[in-house]
């Protein structure tokens, strides 16, 4: 009896977990300055087939948007944080909250706006 499990379209078969992802961050991270985290990694995600980012040659997009995620990167992880909090309805904090999450939002653009 054959076997009539599906495999996903985009799936490599020889997956080696250590991608290197490195040589993206440097331009993610100037592209956050301008652009949402989102849209930072989907430039990217065309080029990402056909480097050299594993042995078989091929990186699925959730495999590079976690190891993005995980990269220890102040900018891309308060570039995150920021789209968080502007996703806040403000209508439900008191006045003290706002002024904190305020504080907040501009340590992160800080943060994202810092020349290397």
């Amino acid at each position: 009896m054959t076997s009539t499990k599906k495999t996903k379209h985009n799936q490599c078969k020889h997956r080696n977990p250590s991608h290197d992802i490195s040589k993206f961050i440097v331009e993610i991270e100037n592209n956050c300055k301008f652009m949402t985290f989102e849209e930072c990694l989907t430039d990217y995600y065309p080029m990402i087939s056909t480097s050299d980012l594993s042995n078989s040659g091929c990186l699925l997009l959730d495999e590079f948007v976690n190891n993005i995620k995980m990269y220890p990167s102040a900018i891309i992880h308060a570039k995150i944080d920021l789209e968080h909090l502007c996703s806040i309805d403000l209508s439900k904090l008191k006045p003290t909250q706002i002024y904190k999450l305020s504080n907040l939002k501009r340590e992160l653009i800080d943060i994202i706006n810092q020349i290397k």
